[in-house]
């Protein structure tokens, strides 16, 4: 598996916008591509935001860069303060725990 964690910098009071938009845009792309295993928006505070997203491998993972970088400027560019910082690496360790469902489940992850 491979891995890709995207930080954004966002206007302050934006983050639900970020969420809306993704939801909207960007799930249904990545669920188109090839390799996609999962992803996890996660508001770290008023401002910052963090993607963690799981592909099949490395050469899945590459064939999505370049469109990942302009999906991000077309759904929410107006909404970033700053570039957003990507990194990437190999999947090392995984753990799974049991999971519970309160409430309804969205795109954004699975059920």
């Amino acid at each position: 598996m491979y891995a890709r964690v995207i930080t954004f910098m966002i206007k302050p009071g934006t983050a639900d916008e970020v969420a809306k938009r993704a939801e909207k845009s960007a799930v249904p792309w990545l669920t188109g591509q090839k390799g996609f295993h999962g992803m996890h928006m996660i508001k770290v505070g008023d401002a910052e935001m963090i993607a963690f997203e799981v592909w099949e491998d490395k050469a899945t993972f590459d064939a999505s860069r370049q469109g990942v970088e302009q999906q991000i400027q077309q759904i929410i560019g107006d909404l970033l303060t700053a570039p957003a910082s990507i990194v990437e690496g190999e999947q090392m360790a995984h753990a799974r725990g049991q999971e519970s469902h309160h409430g309804q489940c969205t795109h954004m992850h699975t059920c």
